[in-house]
């Protein structure tokens, strides 16, 4: 059984510098606004996946109408997560899956996992049965232009093993998109994006024909 568990990171009085053998603190990537604009009562609801990083959602050659939409929840044992139902659009087909955040101390900082992938990410259940992986919020905008930028990244045996990247906002406009393509450049991940080298690693997602997703603003109002 592997488990990745990522410690809490202290503050860091320098720039930091990254490499491609370790993923990067939560501190050396996340906006400071976060911490003060990021609840669950904002966080939660719909998103459209504007654009990616990410090999299992690259298996489709013609990704599109890719959508999170994400409710607070509370185990047992009193421990909050964020159900995240999730789909993906591929050659005319849906393939919705069903995502876990469990929530942490740290604002915008989850221990992520896959109860059990569905068709057509089936093979990835070997990997990542009892696997917790980091799910840290790089930037956050609440409202109807809002958005979520995250950030996932393993690492085993001195080497990143997945980076995954996910630019989810409240509508589809090319304003939002930008916003949030600047707040990546920001905060330095474009680096994990491309293996270290310079410049951004990412697909777009076409939203123009998706007859399962709600429209702008009847979105913000699914939890």
């Amino acid at each position: 059984m592997m488990k990745i568990v990522l410690a809490l990171p202290m503050l860091a009085a320098a720039a930091p510098s990254f490499n491609w053998t370790k993923c990067p603190a939560v501190h050396e990537i996340q906006a400071a606004r976060v911490a003060t604009d990021l609840t669950m009562d904002n966080y939660q609801g719909f998103y459209y996946e504007l654009a990616f990083h990410d090999i299992f959602q690259a298996i489709c050659p013609s990704v599109q109408c890719v959508y999170s939409n994400k409710s607070l929840h509370t185990w047992s044992d009193g421990q909050k997560y964020i159900s995240e139902e999730w789909g993906l659009g591929c050659m005319g087909h849906a393939y919705p899956q069903t995502l876990l955040n469990n929530l942490t101390e740290q604002p915008g900082y989850f221990l992520s996992f896959v109860p059990q992938a569905k068709p057509p990410f089936s093979i990835i259940n070997k990997w990542t049965k009892n696997l917790l992986f980091p799910n840290t919020v790089v930037d956050f905008k609440a409202g109807p232009k809002g958005y979520t930028l995250e950030f996932q990244c393993v690492e085993a045996a001195g080497k990143i093993r997945y980076i995954g990247i996910n630019f989810y906002a409240r509508d589809t406009s090319e304003e939002t998109f930008q916003e949030m393509l600047a707040a990546a450049k920001a905060s330095g991940m474009d680096f994990y994006m491309n293996k270290g080298n310079p410049g951004f690693n990412f697909r777009r997602v076409d939203h123009s024909n998706c007859t399962h997703e709600p429209k702008p603003p009847q979105a913000l109002l699914m939890v």
